[in-house]
């Protein structure tokens, strides 16, 4: 009986991360955003904490474009910061300074 519920929490548990892990923002989606942020000459700064489900930690946020900026080799472009309790991706090249 005890390998039952021992099976059963573990089952749970796996079910639990599988459905936590399917409202997962797909890393194409946040490409999109980066890629449509530095194509966009009028903006030098982004809010993105909307990317995610409401209470998101904006640590994990950040983690997450971070590690697609430097996946895709944009760290010199542009980089995600928080601020003023917002996640923001920033440009690190002035657009006016054409």
């Amino acid at each position: 009986m005890e390998a039952l519920d021992q099976a059963t929490l573990l089952r749970n548990a796996a079910l639990g991360k599988k459905n936590k892990s399917s409202q997962r923002v797909p890393a194409t989606t946040l490409l999109a955003k980066i890629v449509g942020f530095l194509n966009d000459g009028n903006l030098q700064f982004l809010a993105v904490d909307d990317s995610f489900v409401p209470g998101t930690k904006h640590t994990a946020i950040v983690a997450r474009f971070r590690s697609i900026i430097i996946e895709n080799k944009l760290d010199d472009l542009v980089y995600p910061i928080i601020n003023d309790d917002h996640v923001y991706l920033v440009k690190l090249v002035d657009s006016d300074a054409e």
